[in-house]
């Protein structure tokens, strides 16, 4: 069985007028800015999207990404696998005007002049929103055990900013 070929550019609003399915997997390792916050690229993300015309005659693209991305955790510096199942629901529009018109349960998939997008760009931007301000384990899940840092003794006074020194000598 060979293997499904995912496009590369597309145009939504043609595909939804023919109610195609876009289905297959895109490795990690094309998207240049996702790649530079993961560890290790080599996964891929599995799509499955739905172009169609909703019952308000607007042009839609909906459905699911599922990966999981491998990060730093930021508390421990360790791998941390953050697994990922994003539901998609865009609206193919071609300026911003348009894209203020859409109803709130649409997201704007704003076009090109031509009426295309790239599907890695759309893909990629969507992982990209759906990541973590701080990648990290749950907390005290990480697997190196995190050391909080060494606080100053009171008693140093701040006007001899070299006692803090002496004091650990001392110790």
């Amino acid at each position: 069985m060979s293997a499904v070929r995912l496009p590369v550019q597309f145009n939504p609003i043609r595909y939804a007028e023919q109610r195609r399915l876009i289905t297959g997997e895109m490795p990690l390792r094309g998207m240049s800015r996702l790649a530079e916050l993961l560890l290790d690229s080599s996964e891929s993300v599995r799509v499955t999207l739905q172009c169609d015309i909703d019952s308000d005659g607007y042009r839609i693209v909906s459905g699911e990404l599922a990966t999981t991305l491998q990060l730093s955790c930021q508390r421990c510096l360790e791998p941390v696998r953050l697994p990922l199942q994003l539901t998609i629901a865009l609206a193919a529009v071609m300026d911003e005007r348009a894209a203020e018109q859409l109803p709130s349960h649409y997201e704007p998939l704003l076009l090109s002049a031509d009426g295309s997008c790239f599907l890695r760009d759309l893909i990629e931007d969507e992982l990209l929103l759906a990541l973590p301000v701080i990648a990290r384990h749950p907390e005290g899940a990480c697997p190196v055990k995190v050391v909080p840092p060494v606080v100053a003794s009171e008693a140093v006074s701040a006007a001899h900013p070299f006692a803090a020194l002496a004091a650990l000598k001392k110790n």
